[in-house]
Formats: C-alpha cells, structure tokens, sequence
C-alpha cells in the first residue's frame, strides 16, 4: 500500500496528475514513511526513532518541526 501510495502520482496512475497532487495521499505516504519507518516518537524529553527497513532501503533522512524547532534527523542501516 506505501508504494501504490508513493506512486499514484509520480506514475500518473489516476491520468489527472497534470490537475495537482494528491495531498491527502502525499499527507498519507509522508506519516507511513516517517511515522512507521522510521518510528519517529516525540517525547518531554525530545524525539526517538525505531526504524523499521523496508528491503532494499538502507538510509532515510528528513526534517521535521518540534516545539518551533527545525529537526533534521538522518538514519543509516
């Protein structure tokens, strides 16, 4: 389901991609990937990752916000 996600408007899957995105499905692949991946937690005490690879994948790196704060976190296999 992540990659039929990831795809649906990088491949045009739909034949409207050239109308805009689908945010909701965008919103949807960015959590998976973040969220479940890489098991992003926020804490009192700041964030921690659990990440979880999918084959083939041996690095995910983002940025995200915390309490105004720009995070950049970097995660290698």
């Amino acid at each position: 389901m992540f990659m039929k996600g990831a795809l649906v408007d990088l491949e045009d899957q739909r034949g409207n991609s050239d109308e805009g995105i689908h945010a909701a499905c965008a919103g949807a692949v960015w959590q998976a990937a973040i969220l479940g991946f890489a098991g992003l937690r926020f804490t009192e005490d700041g964030y921690t990752t659990t990440p979880r690879w999918p084959d083939g994948w041996t690095r995910l790196a983002f940025t995200c916000f915390q309490r105004g704060k720009q995070i950049s976190i970097d995660l290698r296999k």
